[in-house]
């Protein structure tokens, strides 16, 4: 089956507002763990976006996806974790790295560029793998 229109725009706004979290979640985690606790960017970015990843999972599978829970949940998590695992540190580490070593942007402000440059690919990978809809036998 195909996504109308309607079901990418009922999904997605609640994978944003549930975004919204994980990036409360990602920013706060990075800013503590880098600014408070002065672990290296490197190590307070990996902690912070698989905590958000984890934090992000259970909404999204208890609200935005919640009627394609066909799959054990162990499974949905881990497909989870790969789909979020791919945009984030395919997308998002890499740009805070970059950004803020190569070209000394602020990190909390690359972590922004990164988190926005990812969010939706993440959505349609979650949306069309993750939580794909099953064709109905007749």
């Amino acid at each position: 089956m195909t996504t109308s229109v309607r079901e990418y725009l009922s999904r997605g706004w609640k994978f944003g507002i549930v975004g919204i979290s994980g990036f409360l979640v990602n920013q706060g985690g990075l800013m503590l763990l880098v600014g408070k606790a002065g672990l290296p960017t490197w190590l307070g970015g990996l902690i912070a976006i698989e905590l958000s990843i984890v934090v992000n999972w259970f909404v999204n599978d208890s609200w935005t996806w919640r009627d394609r829970r066909e799959s054990p949940r162990i499974v949905r998590l881990g497909k989870y974790n790969i789909a979020a695992g791919l945009t984030a540190f395919g997308v998002n580490y890499p740009l805070l790295l970059l950004l803020s070593g190569a070209f000394g942007l602020n990190y909390a402000i690359a972590n922004v560029v990164g988190i926005g440059l990812a969010s939706g690919v993440n959505f349609l990978i979650n949306h069309h793998w993750t939580y794909r809809e099953r064709e109905v036998e007749a």
